[in-house]
């Protein structure tokens, strides 16, 4: 074989490689694209078929969920959803897509916007490029929402138990597992009697509250401001006894049989 001939079809080889990719990339734009697109159309069938049967979550099985994203997607109003950016990392018939997207519309009754950064996996099976796990957005419609809610009363029965001085209301939510440096929910019992103890007219308010979910766990970033008057101090005496907290606290719980708890952080 001439130089020249072996030279072109080795050139030939290398467009052919190089040229695969963007296809394949296009193919796996276009799933993840049919399954946003489905979301505003109200198109739930389209929405399922953008995940491979064998589609794993930690928190919620395809096909347990399967009428529930049905029935959300085809019942007014209609949801708005886009990608506001994307990375793909393929090899072969495998690939990992940082995506980020915003999904807008009633949720739970709710007007709700949720802007996240999810890390999708997909494999092409049977020819076709499909979601195989790590979809924000299938967990969002699945009932993430609702867990989160979930979560949200847990920290507000807290607050209310704070402000009416309830230690047993307080503990409630507290899990039989908890554990901080060492030290159980006995520890945090004490800690809460002697708030009460040692403080009347409690005022408890949080602020830029972050949610993270990860299966049965749940992690809460927020701050708070907490106000009180010492009980040692008279009533009526105005402003002056009022003392006020401000920080911010990082308290992880944990979805047991009876709901969620405060595990860690208190």
């Amino acid at each position: 074989m001439r130089p020249a001939f072996r030279g072109w079809i080795a050139r030939l080889f290398l467009f052919a490689l190089v040229s695969c990719r963007p296809n394949a990339d296009q193919e796996i734009i276009g799933v993840l694209d049919q399954e946003l697109r489905s979301v505003v159309r109200g198109d739930a069938a389209g929405f399922l078929r953008a995940f491979n049967s064998s589609y794993r979550d930690e928190l919620y099985p395809l096909a347990e969920v399967k009428d529930k994203i049905t029935t959300r997607l085809s019942s007014p109003p209609l949801l708005s959803a886009s990608a506001l950016s994307r990375k793909i990392e393929r090899e072969g018939d495998r690939a990992v897509v940082q995506q980020e997207f915003y999904l807008e519309g009633v949720l739970a009754g709710k007007a709700r916007r949720y802007q996240e950064v999810e890390h999708l996996r997909l494999g092409k099976i049977g020819g076709q490029w499909r979601i195989l796990g790590g979809s924000s957005l299938f967990q969002l419609l699945a009932g993430r929402v609702e867990e989160e809610d979930r979560i949200v009363r847990v920290l507000a029965e807290r607050g209310n138990a704070l402000e009416s001085g309830d230690l047993e209301r307080y503990m409630a939510v507290v899990s039989p597992d908890y554990s901080q440096q060492g030290q159980g929910p006995e520890a945090v019992r004490r800690k809460v009697a002697g708030i009460f103890e040692s403080f009347q007219d409690v005022h408890y308010r949080v602020y830029d509250r972050k949610l993270r979910l990860n299966g049965k766990e749940a992690v809460v970033l927020q701050g708070f401001r907490l106000e009180a008057v010492p009980r040692s101090a008279e009533r009526g005496s105005g402003q002056g006894g009022l003392l006020t907290f401000e920080d911010r606290e990082r308290l992880e719980l944990l979805r047991e049989d009876g709901g969620w708890k405060i595990i860690r952080g208190l």
